[in-house]
């Protein structure tokens, strides 16, 4: 893991990542346009930070695939839902935050969807207000018993089930949210959540899955697998 975000535990093999940090200017653009990548006709009229996050993300995207022995010429577009649409053979996850842009490569055959969410740390005072819209009481209380300062418990809760939507959302392939599924044990950066709705079939209500998080003072860091 690249030691400008935190690391995450106990990582399974055939996982490959690529981080880079970007700046918020034309010479980032400029630099990232020339390096071969296109912007989306979608994106055409956007601001710019926009598209330097589009295009960082995809930047990360090319080095994690080349990583994982993906062969072939790049290509990312955007799917439903503004998804990327992986190679065939191939899946990943892209996020980025406050000037830094990861993503996580590997083959279908292992894993049938990955997702990997990056936060920056949400002060307390800030997330006071939207644990209602994020959280259930439980998730709460079990941030009390564990000991961990509010602000940090807030950003892993929110990222981990971010990272839970793209990991399940090839499966699902539709929208669900923060209520439908909840952190029910969290140690040594291992989570488990369990859905609280059935998404598909094979996703059902009361099922467990594992994700991951590491943090530091900045950042907080998610991947789940699915």
């Amino acid at each position: 893991m690249p030691p400008a975000l935190p690391s995450l535990p106990h990582l399974p093999t055939g996982l490959h990542f690529a981080h880079r940090a970007f700046t918020l200017d034309d010479a980032q653009l400029d630099t990232l346009l020339h390096s071969g990548l296109t912007l989306p006709e979608s994106l055409a009229g956007a601001v710019l930070k926009r598209k330097v996050e589009f295009l960082a993300g995809r930047d990360c995207a090319r080095s994690a695939l080349a990583l994982a022995g993906y062969p072939g010429p790049f290509a990312l577009p955007i799917g439903e839902h503004r998804a990327p649409v992986w190679p065939e053979g191939w899946t990943g996850s892209i996020s980025h935050s406050k000037g830094h842009a990861i993503a996580v490569a590997g083959r279908a055959t292992i894993y049938r969807g990955i997702g990997l969410d990056l936060e920056h740390r949400v002060p307390a005072e800030r997330a006071a207000p939207l644990r209602e819209q994020i959280g259930q009481p439980a998730e709460w209380l079990l941030g009390d018993t564990l000991g961990l300062p509010p602000g940090l418990w807030f950003t892993l809760v929110f990222s981990l089930k971010e990272a839970l939507f793209k990991a399940l959302y090839p499966q699902v392939g539709r929208y669900f949210g923060f209520e439908d599924a909840e952190v029910v044990a969290f140690d040594d950066g291992l989570a488990q959540l369990r859905l609280c709705a059935t998404l598909a079939p094979a996703l059902p209500a009361g099922l467990l899955l594992t994700a991951r998080s590491g943090w530091d003072d900045a950042h907080v860091l998610s991947l789940c697998l699915g």
